[in-house]
């Protein structure tokens, strides 16, 4: 085997397993590492096998440069985009206003835009919002929530990942018809 293959091979593997890193830990850093050992291996391996690899492996850097960056236009169109990923986050928020909801828990794509939440206040009522509609106290944010580390930062909000069964046990609960 041609050293140059050699090179190709162990930076692909070294590129997999930053990318499962990155996937695990949501990590920005880690992905950017795998793209940069990934970029490193196809110039190492400039010639045949090169040529070769190619085909192969364009999709899969253009979806982890599209995770990385957010360009959705990179993101192979039949690969789901890293816009249908889906996080979901418990804010405990800590204050004394009777009018402003004390647990949010919200749905947020890869983007971290809100596409549904659902909002506890102190008088144990409750509202919820998506992209069809809102009861009066509740609504979307109308931009992309501050990243979960940025959130805990500040005193007064206590976040959490949630599950995605854990949410939609709540969404039910919250959007079930009132007899």
């Amino acid at each position: 085997m041609s050293t140059p293959l050699k090179v190709l091979i162990f930076f692909l593997l070294v590129s997999l397993a930053m990318h499962q890193v990155a996937v695990s830990y949501d990590s920005g850093i880690a992905r950017a590492a795998g793209i940069f050992a990934l970029t490193v291996s196809f110039l190492a391996g400039v010639g045949e096998a090169a040529r070769r690899a190619t085909p192969l492996f364009t999709k899969d850097i253009r979806k982890q440069i599209s995770q990385t960056f957010g360009d959705t236009q990179a993101a192979d169109s039949t690969q789901p985009s890293f816009e249908t990923r889906r996080h979901y986050l418990r804010v405990k928020w800590i204050h004394e206003f009777a009018d402003e909801p004390f647990l949010l828990y919200s749905e947020l794509d890869g983007a971290r835009n809100e596409t549904r939440k659902v909002e506890f206040f102190p008088d144990g009522s409750y509202g919820y919002a998506d992209n069809e509609g809102a009861t009066a106290n509740t609504q979307l944010s109308e931009k992309p929530i501050p990243s979960d580390k940025e959130i805990a930062s500040d005193p007064q909000f206590e976040v959490a990942r949630i599950k995605r069964a854990d949410f939609e046990e709540i969404w039910k609960e919250a959007t079930r018809p009132q007899s």
